[in-house]
């Protein structure tokens, strides 16, 4: 899931901008998990360690609550349409559907289905 949010965060702070390489960043809970927020990517974001720490439990800063609503309804209108691995690996719903043509072909041939 780390690895969805960073590519949907654009691998950049989402309250400061800053790039983030590594390690040295965090995910934050928008609506902190103190005052009632939750685990799943609409209330999660990427940030900078000091970003983070600044935060704390607070609301998100005034300058950033704009590109902080963009960045998880993003997450909200990739998970309307498809599995958040899928965002990662786009052509995973095509290769399942070949997959499963496949075993249908071979099914129909009267062959045993059972491969990896």
């Amino acid at each position: 899931m780390i690895g969805a949010l960073l590519l949907r965060d654009g691998y950049a702070c989402a309250y400061c901008g800053a790039r983030l390489e590594g390690t040295d960043f965090e995910v934050d809970h928008v609506k902190a998990l103190s005052v009632g927020g939750a685990t799943r990517p609409a209330n999660l974001v990427c940030a900078c360690d000091g970003c983070n720490r600044r935060k704390g439990n607070g609301p998100v800063p005034v300058k950033a609550r704009a590109e902080v609503r963009r960045r998880t309804a993003r997450v909200v209108d990739l998970r309307a349409g498809r599995a958040v691995g899928d965002a990662l690996y786009p052509w995973a719903p095509v290769r399942r559907e070949r997959e499963a043509q496949r075993k249908a072909r071979v099914r129909a041939a009267g062959k045993d289905v059972t491969f990896p």
